[in-house]
């Protein structure tokens, strides 16, 4: 063990102890090490300081060596500065501080004497190995030094340390020299002396002729300890007798001892802490496992917000214990509002429902991160007493519908982040189908398809074709045709996925594996598909937007549309502006099944259009507004006449059918400034 500690590097333990700490500690017990080359009589345990201080070592004798010299030093600069010897408390005190500092450090081993610094005021004391024998003598024949001159209490030291040895030692050794003892002396009016070996001589004859050491007759009242009992007189079955024990004896022997029944008392105590304590750990996991029932509810599904704020609301809504969550909801006017909604912080809450305790514990591991939002991974743990399922279905159910609430009416957009679907800002307000005007039967013919479609997985599954449906609308920009798929959305109840073909991180896998595990009841929109990929039918000066810039391939797109391994039950929307520069392959029955030109405004799409914007205006206004437009001859976009309206939101009909030819003014000015 201590030899496996010589390193001069702080090394901590798996336990979490100090290596070097306990190295020194263990350097104190060795006594004075002596090296096979040099003799044990000319290692000094006591080393002089000055005439009023000198230290006794024990452990490793460099280190002592090392602070006996740096003792030296303060009491001469002392002396010289002060005229006068050093304070003892306080040169311990600086001694101490300066054995502590090594043990802070990296770089440094901690002197082998006393590592934790630790110094007593005392009247008596003993260290070193087998120290703990030779310190009960002195405790206990302390009483007596008050009466003893200075050789008695000389040869008490000596008898103190005999005692320490064991008694063969003790016995084979007669000098001082064999001993190895060192007698040093100090007091009010006697400067600090090592005696010689002569004097040492005396008083170890001295002390061996005091006898042994043994313990100085005590009152009853002072002593607590159990008496030993009476010692029998030898019998016939004595072992002292027959020179040799037997079994029953040797029982007999050691249950009449009164230390060795403490002893053994204590071990069955700590015997029996300790069963019982695997006992209850036992116990606890087998209820644990067979009378409660555990749910774990990650960060990463899809009902782990709904859960938080379920709890929220209808769950733990007395707990203390808090974290904030801040939203900015937009108001039908464009206000924004600020809402705080308190969840359950990190910890455990307790909750009661439908007459069931439920233990809420939620977690957060900061070693561990999703990837995809940024933030510590965290956990909800659910527990309560039973074995019932049911009462946690009824909790997730409770869970979605308040979601759904919080969304009732409203139409969510996702978005691809990473290898899910997140939802993209708050919840939009459903558009009616009505806003958007298409040319006459479009949009009720679009609406139409998708609804049949919706109804009838079980005619698709029947006749084993892929349940999934493909539209492409295209036309001129600013036609309506995202603007009618977010109400299209609306009307179906349908929620809206977002994906850019163009965007640097996605691949064929992820595009496929987006699309499988895309939000049900959703609508998959691809905008300007034209500026994803070229025509290979196309000419080379027909370059798209970004080519090189994804790493998407024609061929995975095509694949996962409709290849083996595309998903069913799905509904995608493309868009273009260009519908020549897509590939055949794209736009064939089976991935293209409806195809739609929303194209510019009608005589039929002006008239509505002004109906939806002008209220009070009679159908002859909205004819006539109608042919005012088509007078001019240029086309309009369902964009450029809404913008019209909105500019003359205040005006009069009239007035707005007088200005008319404001409808191309922007388009004008971007020209003339162009050119």
């Amino acid at each position: 063990f201590r030899n496996q500690y010589d390193s001069d590097v702080t090394v901590w333990s798996p336990q979490g102890r100090l290596h070097q700490v306990e190295y020194a500690m263990e350097a104190v017990k060795l006594g004075t090490a002596t090296p096979t080359s040099e003799l044990s009589a000319s290692q000094r345990k006591i080393i002089p300081i000055d005439d009023h201080l000198g230290i006794s070592i024990a452990g490793i004798t460099a280190d002592a060596r090392v602070l006996s010299r740096y003792l030296r030093s303060e009491c001469l600069n002392y002396k010289h500065s002060y005229d006068s010897t050093y304070p003892v408390s306080r040169l311990i005190t600086n001694l101490g501080n300066k054995m502590q500092t090594t043990t802070q450090r990296y770089d440094r081993r901690p002197y082998g004497v006393t590592p934790s610094a630790t110094f007593y005021n005392c009247k008596a004391n003993s260290i070193g190995s087998r120290s703990q024998s030779a310190r009960t003598y002195l405790e206990r024949n302390l009483g007596t030094f008050l009466d003893s001159s200075n050789d008695d209490i000389i040869c008490h030291g000596i008898l103190a340390i005999l005692g320490s040895l064991p008694t063969d030692e003790h016995q084979s050794k007669e000098n001082a020299a064999q001993f190895n003892i060192t007698v040093a002396i100090v007091g009010k009016n006697q400067p600090f002396k090592i005696l010689s070996e002569e004097e040492n001589e005396k008083y170890l004859r001295m002390a061996k002729e005091k006898g042994a050491p043994v313990d100085p007759p005590r009152n009853d009242d002072d002593d607590d300890r159990p008496s030993p009992p009476d010692q029998p007189e030898a019998g016939p079955r004595d072992p002292e007798l027959h020179g040799k024990m037997t079994l029953p004896d040797l029982v007999s022997s050691l249950s009449s001892n009164p230390y060795f029944g403490a002893g053994f008392g204590l071990f069955g105590v700590g015997a029996a802490a300790a069963i019982l304590r695997k006992g209850l750990q036992g116990g606890l996991v087998l209820f644990r496992r067979h009378c409660m029932i555990t749910l774990e509810v990650p960060c990463r599904d899809k009902s782990y917000q709904w859960l938080l704020k379920w709890i929220t609301v209808r769950g733990a809504r007395k707990t203390q214990h808090l974290s904030v969550e801040t939203n900015f909801v937009q108001n039908d006017n464009g206000t924004i509002k600020t809402s705080y909604d308190f969840i359950p912080s990190i910890g455990k809450h307790l909750f009661h429902y439908k007459g069931n305790w439920i233990q809420v514990e939620r977690t957060r591991e900061q070693q561990t991160l999703d990837l995809h939002m940024g933030v510590p991974w965290e956990t909800v743990t659910l527990t309560a007493f039973g074995n019932n399922k049911a009462i946690y279905f009824d909790i997730l159910e409770e869970a979605r519908q308040l979601a759904l609430e919080a969304t009732e009416g409203k139409t969510v957009l996702y978005t691809a982040m990473g290898a899910e679907w997140r939802p993209f800002g708050h919840p939009r307000r459903r558009r009616p189908t009505g806003s958007v005007v298409l040319d006459r039967g479009t949009s009720k013919r679009i609406i139409a398809d998708c609804q049949d479609f919706i109804k009838s997985s079980m005619w698709y599954t029947q006749r084993g074709i892929p349940y999934r449906r493909g539209y492409l609308l295209y036309g001129p920009p600013g036609c309506g045709k995202s603007s009618f798929i977010t109400a299209l959305a609306g009307e179906l109840e349908y929620s809206v996925c977002l994906l850019n073909l163009s965007e640097r991180g996605l691949t064929d896998d992820r595009l496929n594996h987006l699309l499988n595990v895309a939000p049900e009841q959703s609508i998959i929109l691809l905008e300007d598909i034209d500026a994803a990929f070229v025509s290979r039918e196309a000419t080379p000066q027909q370059k798209s937007a970004f080519d090189g810039l994804n790493r998407i391939t024609f061929s995975g797109l095509l694949n996962c549309l409709d290849g083996v391994g595309s998903t069913e039950a799905r509904i995608v929307f493309m868009t273009t502006n260009y519908i020549d520069r897509l590939d055949p392959a794209l736009v064939r029955p089976g991935r293209i099944d409806l195809k739609e030109y929303i194209g510019y405004c009608t005589q039929y799409q002006l008239e509505e259009m002004f109906k939806n914007f002008f209220a009070n205006g009679d159908t002859t206004k909205a004819e006539e507004f109608a042919k005012r437009v088509n007078s001019f001859g240029r086309d309009a976009s369902p964009a450029q006449i809404q913008g019209f309206f909105m500019k003359h939101k205040l005006s009069s009909p009239q007035t707005v059918i007088d200005s008319c030819e404001d409808i191309w003014e922007n388009v004008f000015s971007s020209n003339k400034k162009n050119n």
